[in-house]
């Protein structure tokens, strides 16, 4: 199979919220925010995250994804809503699982603080069987190219932000090879740090 990148768009709100629970599941330690947080998001919430004209969510997933269209409106991705606990987002070890197409996601927003010409990489996830295979590069590479060439409101960006468990080397070390330096000990966390991408 081919390993497809695209961006989401909000018709693509159940399967976001899909990947991004998963994500929680898979990687909680990685993550400020919290699976049982976040599974109580509606999915107007999920929806109007993909409505943000200064963000840019990416996916990576094999080509054609089995049994499940990328339209979020199959039964496969539809019964997700209905989910509520981490064992029914876990990840199995088996290999009849019918979301594995779903390789990783990664999200580039604007900073809220002004002047504004800051974007910070968050939400990053690889689904553990497809890591070391550069598609998390890939999808860090997505986000760059979406920060370098959008102007949103007149604002282009000047750097990439983001910060990283210090421990969590594998995505420090795709960081560091798409261009990331380390800015120092991140400002909201002590145990992460800041990566900065300099654009301009």
């Amino acid at each position: 199979m081919t390993v497809v990148f695209r961006r989401l768009t909000p018709q693509d709100a159940v399967l976001y919220r899909l990947i991004r629970l998963r994500a929680l599941v898979d990687s909680p330690h990685e993550f400020s925010s919290t699976f049982t947080r976040e599974l109580a998001f509606t999915l107007d919430t999920w929806t109007v995250r993909l409505q943000n004209a200064e963000a840019a969510t990416f996916i990576a997933y094999d080509s054609p994804p089995p049994d499940i269209n990328l339209d979020g409106e199959t039964k496969a991705v539809g019964e997700t809503l209905e989910w509520k606990t981490p064992d029914e987002f876990a990840l199995p070890t088996t290999h009849d699982d019918r979301f594995a197409a779903y390789k990783g996601m990664i999200t580039c927003i604007r900073s809220f603080e002004s002047p504004y010409e800051d974007a910070f990489v968050v939400g990053f996830w690889v689904l553990p069987a497809a890591r070391s295979q550069g598609i998390g590069r890939t999808l860090v590479n997505h986000a760059l190219e979406w920060a370098k060439s959008h102007d949103g409101d007149n604002i282009p960006f000047k750097r990439v932000l983001l910060d990283v468990v210090k421990n969590n080397v594998p995505a420090r070390r795709a960081y560091e090879r798409c261009g990331f330096v380390v800015q120092g000990e991140s400002p909201e966390d002590a145990k992460e740090v800041r990566y900065v991408y300099k654009i301009r």
